[in-house]
């Protein structure tokens, strides 16, 4: 019998909008602000260019829209960590630098996985997926390669280079097994996003798994 744990997708500790909690996602939930917006350089509202990279992310709704941005800390700001190439990432617009320089407040996101039971456990084979959302916003499948977008990830504190997780003929990334016994555990992932072609889009997702003991 399968048990599962409770996963959360929130907002890292350095990000402005910290502690924000981007999940539970609810299929048709268009005015939630449950999903990950990657931005030109003035946030919402603004594009990336074909074959750049984001200059800002956020949390927002299905429209693009941020709570309440530009009104207080809690705008749905998040840290923006920008492909520059497969061993360097420019965090916020500051500069280029290695990935092995980020630390886990500067993470796109944190996924935290909690055992319900109370019982402090080790995991092993997680990762974390991008994948295509159906006409329903559900998925198919979970091998349902993204197509129009190259997604890269990186697990912060642990991955020297960027993973591409779209338009490559696999759509996930490994992360690193948690051998202490915990309750909880975190995973802190970067996150950059780039448009193949013009046109918005919005019909991919991240999924997170692992097994725990």
């Amino acid at each position: 019998m399968a048990i599962s744990g409770i996963i959360q997708f929130h907002s890292a500790s350095g990000a402005r909008s910290h502690p924000y909690q981007l999940d539970p996602f609810i299929a048709g939930s268009g005015t939630e602000w449950n999903r990950v917006g990657f931005f030109g350089s003035t946030g919402p509202g603004s594009f990336v260019t074909v074959s750049t990279y984001q200059d800002t992310t956020y949390a927002c709704n299905e429209s693009g829209i941020a709570p309440n941005i530009g009104v207080n800390v809690y705008s749905g700001i998040l840290q923006n960590l920008k492909y520059v190439n497969s061993a360097s990432v420019n965090p916020n617009g500051s500069g280029s630098v290695a990935l092995t320089t980020i630390t886990l407040p500067d993470a796109t996101l944190r996924v935290r996985f909690t055992n319900p039971s109370g019982t402090a456990v080790q995991t092993q084979n997680a990762k974390i997926l991008c994948v295509q959302l159906g006409a329903t916003s559900g998925v198919a499948s979970e091998s349902a390669l993204v197509s129009g977008i190259t997604v890269q990830v990186f697990e912060v504190a642990v991955d020297s280079a960027w993973t591409q997780i779209s338009q490559t003929g696999t759509n996930s990334k490994n992360l690193g097994a948690r051998a202490t016994n915990s309750i909880i555990h975190d995973f802190h992932l970067g996150i950059s996003v780039s448009p193949i072609n013009t046109g918005e889009k919005k019909d991919f997702a991240f999924l997170f798994k692992l097994e725990y003991l």
